[in-house]
């Protein structure tokens, strides 16, 4: 594969990475959230106002199942896309 080709496959790398560190960044930020306030005899007691913080943890519990979800996509979005890069350029060789 010549200079160029590795050159794009690489990009293609970078990008994919970029995603994967962007995306675990917002896993991470939920998780802590979801962290903050998920204890279930907690929320046995709670008040009205703390309450609302465990509805918010679902929310973020939610959110980070879409995100999850989100990044596998991506992963496997960009994992085809420099395969299928990756193959035609051994095919031109």
């Amino acid at each position: 594969m010549n200079e160029f080709r590795m050159v794009e496959v690489n990009m293609h790398v970078t990008t994919l990475l970029n995603s994967v560190e962007s995306a675990t960044g917002t896993v991470l930020k939920y998780l802590k959230q979801y962290e903050q306030c998920s204890c279930p005899a907690e929320q046995a007691i709670a008040g009205p106002e703390e309450q609302k913080n465990f509805d918010d943890n679902e929310l973020h519990l939610a959110m980070l199942s879409k995100t999850l979800v989100d990044l596998n996509s991506r992963l496997d979005d960009y994992t085809h896309a420099i395969d299928e890069r990756v193959k035609f350029y051994e095919h031109c060789d």
